[in-house]
């Protein structure tokens, strides 16, 4: 009966998202692609996703600044692997722009802390996160590539730990500006504690530009491509959820900057209670 009811009730907020004009999909999707390649032609990619961000009201209504980029594809995910056997159409492909009052440097610092739970959105309920290169430098700028991988819970249409890839990069663009750029991935399918429900594709790409009128104020931009198959799979119903947690994260990490304790109610200090596949 619960089940029935959250169905519904998530069927009458289901909303089509604006599909993205040629000017931000295009960009969007090819920082994924190229995220490692060289350095100025990421370069030029951030300077074409940031002349349509400045076209936005980045303080105003999130659906005006919410767009639904093409899905991600066998052939868009560069260096990564695509999930064996998955279809790329039944992806909720949502990208949101917001804005910091923070410098870039310290959303770089923000992203060496392991955990994420208060950071990332309300329905992210633990996340530990592990490096596999050298954070010093690259909170230092003596390297620009920072690995690591990430243990996280999500409960919100269902409940599922999930296990993820990101890897960060630090990008001077022509202008002398320091950027920073991140993509994520997940490797596999993740059941939910029922057994039933699937977490099956999820790709991000993430941008944190400084501002050319206040170095202090950096404008942000987070894409996601998700596909689950719970409780409902309808990318639309899927995609208002993404959104809503893309700039929930976006207030969540302002206040945690800033030293606030903000609007999130997760325990930061939750213990670890994965289940060991083995014991099962």
């Amino acid at each position: 009966m619960h089940r029935t009811i959250l169905a519904a009730t998530l069927l009458l907020g289901a909303c089509t998202i604006e599909e993205a004009p040629e000017a931000l999909g295009e960009p969007t999707i090819k920082l994924f692609t190229h995220f490692d390649d060289d350095e100025a032609l990421v370069g030029e990619y951030l300077y074409n996703l940031e002349d349509f961000i400045l076209t936005l009201d980045l303080e105003g209504e999130l659906n005006d600044r919410t767009f639904s980029p093409a899905v991600m594809t066998p052939d868009d995910v560069g260096s990564v692997p695509f999930p064996e056997g998955e279809d790329p159409e039944k992806q909720a492909a949502v990208a949101v722009a917001g804005i910091s009052q923070h410098p870039v440097q310290a959303h770089i610092e923000l992203a060496t802390e392991p955990n994420q739970v208060c950071i990332e959105s309300g329905s992210t309920v633990y996340y530990e996160r592990t490096f596999t290169s050298d954070v010093d430098c690259f909170v230092e700028g003596t390297c620009d590539l920072l690995t690591s991988t990430n243990e996280v819970r999500k409960e919100t249409i269902s409940k599922v730990w999930y296990d993820l890839s990101k890897d960060f990069r630090r990008i001077t663009l022509s202008d002398g500006r320091e950027a920073l750029l991140a993509r994520s991935w997940q490797e596999g399918v993740y059941f939910a504690d029922n057994g039933k429900d699937t977490m099956n594709q999820t790709f991000t790409v993430e941008v944190w530009l400084p501002s050319t009128e206040d170095e202090n104020v950096t404008l942000r931009y987070y894409a996601m491509w998700l596909a689950a198959d719970m409780l409902v799979s309808d990318p639309n119903i899927i995609g208002g959820l993404v959104k809503s947690g893309i700039d929930e994260g976006y207030a969540f990490s302002e206040a945690f900057l800033s030293g606030e304790e903000g609007d999130c109610k997760n325990d930061r200090d939750r213990a670890y209670d994965r289940p060991d596949p083995a014991e099962e």
